[in-house]
């Protein structure tokens, strides 16, 4: 019988929803050997966030979910996640504030900003503010994997349909 991975319960974490169950670790290398470790989700959407999980559940050991700007910055400090998928809305009216703390909490995390605005100067607003990629609601079953995987290459991504601002090169990485 293959060893398994302990997922943490919600007593450790209980603003924090667990996403997706164990796996036995020989089956997970035997899947996709690139895995990724921990993705946190935040969006006030239970049922659009159920199928952003559906999208990721193959590239993450684990998937938490939160709902609420309390729960993200909770699940950020104690899970330290490779990636976190963030709604613009978490951010009431300071974007950059919450990214920065998100930031410090968790240094090593990715930042992919979600958001239904593709105005050049929310996305501009956005990675300047340091999320690592942007993604568009509507296009987030076209752009969330690649912006994923794009960050993770220490590179930022944009929508391909939403031009910079002042002929910025947003995608180029500025860390």
């Amino acid at each position: 019988m293959p060893p398994t991975i302990a997922i943490a319960s919600t007593a450790i974490f209980p603003s924090v929803q667990v996403v997706l169950a164990i796996r036995p670790i020989r089956e997970q290398v035997m899947m996709n050997p690139q895995q990724k470790s921990c993705a946190l989700l935040a969006d006030k959407h239970t049922r659009y966030i159920e199928g952003v999980c559906g999208l990721l559940e193959t590239e993450f050991d684990t998937i938490f979910t939160v709902a609420d700007a309390g729960s993200l910055q909770e699940g950020t400090d104690r899970l330290q996640p490779t990636v976190i998928v963030v709604d613009l809305s978490f951010a009431t009216g300071d974007f950059t504030g919450m990214i920065s703390q998100i930031r410090k909490s968790s240094p090593g995390s990715k930042i992919i900003a979600l958001t239904v605005h593709s105005e050049p100067a929310v996305v501009d607003t956005m990675l300047s503010g340091g999320a690592h990629g942007v993604v568009l609601k509507h296009r987030i079953a076209r752009d969330l994997l690649a912006a994923i995987d794009v960050a993770l290459e220490g590179d930022r991504f944009v929508p391909p349909d939403i031009l910079p601002v002042q002929g910025q090169d947003p995608n180029h990485s500025n860390e």
